[in-house]
């Protein structure tokens, strides 16, 4: 069992126990007593833990939930801490409330899925992020969805590509409600050095690339 308070607030509550080699992890942290900006929104007011795993030859097997009012995350597969290493590590993320990452967003069903396999610092990734819309104040993403693959490189900044595509984007060009369908577009992310928890209107990274000719303007809308 470990115990722990920040300013007379409970931050660590959490029960571990062991059985024939299976261990087991349950309780709550409050990580956003000492986080700032978007990560401290992301974790407010506590992480509800829970987590199984089978422990031998220095590889953990099992399966990771945390839980926040903004955010969902499952991570399952093996960390193989004697040849550190990940095998089949898949990670399941579930944004809650869109607005807790920037202020300015909305959205529903917004997902991500992210596979890691190989050395810690060398593994091959691959994700997928989707969400039945996603809006930036009144700019809107329908049926978007962002994929990318790549190997980490064992340092920062973290070069991630993306292919982008939605089926409809709203609230663009000079008419209100003006809207564009089929929308695509190949891109490479270059991440800042370190993300500790920035305020709203601090950007995540540099984007490069181009649009695809998959703009339509929708007449309908117009």
């Amino acid at each position: 069992m470990a115990k722990g308070r920040i300013g007379g607030q409970r931050a660590v509550d959490l029960r571990l126990s062991a059985q024939a080699g299976r261990y087991a992890l349950s309780g709550q942290i409050a990580p956003s007593l000492v986080l700032h900006g978007r990560l401290q929104r992301l974790t407010a007011p506590r992480v509800i833990v829970a987590g199984q795993a089978d422990f031998a030859d220095r590889q953990l097997n099992g399966a990771l939930v945390l839980r926040s009012p903004a955010l969902r995350v499952k991570a399952r597969g093996v960390v193989d801490l004697g040849a550190n290493r990940f095998e089949g590590l898949r990670v399941d993320a579930r944004l809650v409330r869109p607005e807790a990452l920037f202020r300015n967003m909305s959205g529903q069903a917004i997902a991500m899925t992210l596979r890691l396999d190989g050395a810690f610092e060398r593994a091959a990734f691959d994700y997928r992020l989707a969400a039945a819309r996603f809006a930036f104040d009144q700019t809107g993403f329908e049926q978007a969805v962002a994929t990318g693959k790549g190997r980490l490189q064992g340092r920062w900044p973290l070069t991630l590509p993306v292919r982008f595509t939605a089926t409809r984007v709203t609230g663009v060009g000079e008419a209100a409600g003006a809207s564009c369908t089929g929308c695509r577009r190949r891109a490479t992310c270059v991440s800042p050095a370190r993300d500790h928890g920035a305020g709203a209107g601090a950007p995540l990274g540099q984007v490069g690339g181009a649009a695809e000719p998959a703009h339509r303007p929708d007449q309908r809308a117009l």
